[in-house]
């Protein structure tokens, strides 16, 4: 990853090295997928090298990594929303999530099954088990697919079964993805592997936002989205995107500005830039600003138990900035009371 920062210190456009998963070809149930332009690896950077972004803040425009437009587009607009399912009660919570939010925005459901034969030591040969491995993952992708219409009757919505490994399918289709959703739930101290293995390699690697949904999560009372700001561009990118959920949805956005103890004045994120943030969009949502000294999970993890949902940038300023996924951003992935949503 390649930060670039103005000596006044705003946040400038960044790039990071490109990951080209290769997942195997989709086998779509007839009639219920239709075919979606592949957006440039580059579409979603939303200014030029070296140019500050706060004004871009709005979303307005989106251009490319090389300063080219892309195609014009509102936020959440016409969504794909793509669902990682595998039969399971977590899978059915973030369908049920994923159905809402394309309702919603009037967008359309992707749900995707990734399948892989089981791997022997000595070759089987020959084998009356094989259809019935394939038809028992068709069956999965079917059953998604109908819960997903009994939930939303009327939404736009197709299954596909794809020969690969969730994390490399799951990734290649987040190219031509406006969101990706997958469910995740945590036993004891151990984390399964969806939020595990995949879900944080989704949350580090996808080209979109991704929301991790845990189907032990209470339910949701809140009337907030938060959103974790310091400034960088990925925070940037998730002020964006949570205002957008919170105008939909009706919803107060809550800004938090966390001071680890004992940081310099100078690292904390200017008051005047914080206030600018409550009055960027005449007709959107009610902003609030809540600034704490604390550390930054702890107290984004707090504020969850009182949101609809939690949007965090993949990194922060600060730390190693050859990973992709932040510490902050991974404890809220792992612990929070609502959906939590990572966006680059």
């Amino acid at each position: 990853m390649v930060d670039t920062v103005d000596p006044s210190g705003s946040a400038v456009c960044f790039d990071r090295d490109p990951w080209m998963p290769i997942a195997g070809r989709a086998r779509s149930h007839p009639l219920r997928c239709r075919k979606t332009r592949r957006l440039g690896t580059g579409a979603r950077c939303d200014a030029l090298p070296g140019q500050d972004l706060r004004p871009y803040i709005d979303g307005s425009t989106y251009r490319d990594c090389g300063g080219n437009p892309s195609r014009r587009r509102t936020p959440m607009s016409k969504t794909r929303i793509v669902v990682g399912v595998d039969g399971s009660e977590q899978a059915e919570s973030a369908i049920g999530w994923a159905a809402a939010e394309a309702a919603s925005t009037g967008g359309s459901l992707h749900l995707i099954h990734a399948f892989v034969w089981p791997q022997f030591r000595v070759p089987l040969g020959p084998s009356a088990f094989a259809p019935g491995l394939r038809a028992a993952a068709d069956q999965i992708a079917e059953t998604a697919l109908e819960l997903a219409h009994k939930l939303q009757p009327d939404l736009t919505a197709a299954s596909s079964v794809v020969d690969g490994f969730p994390l490399p399918v799951l990734a290649d289709e987040s190219h031509e993805a406006d969101l990706l959703v997958i469910g995740s739930r945590e036993v004891g101290s151990v984390l399964s592997v969806l939020v595990g293995s995949t879900g944080v390699g989704l949350a580090a690697y996808a080209r979109c936002p991704v929301v991790i949904v845990r189907s032990e999560q209470p339910d949701l009372v809140g009337n907030y989205v938060v959103i974790g700001y310091d400034g960088s561009p990925p925070s940037v990118a998730a002020f964006r995107f949570g205002r957008e959920y919170a105008r939909r949805h009706g919803l107060t956005v809550r800004v938090v500005s966390v001071q680890r103890p004992g940081a310099a004045e100078h690292e904390a994120v200017p008051a005047d830039q914080l206030a600018a943030l409550t009055h960027l969009v005449p007709d959107g949502p009610p902003v609030e600003i809540t600034q704490v000294v604390g550390h930054p999970a702890e107290q984004l993890l707090r504020l969850s138990a009182d949101a609809q949902l939690v949007v965090v940038g993949s990194r922060g300023h600060g730390g190693f900035t050859g990973l992709l996924l932040g510490s902050v951003s991974q404890a809220v992935l792992h612990h929070a009371d609502c959906p939590v949503c990572i966006v680059h």
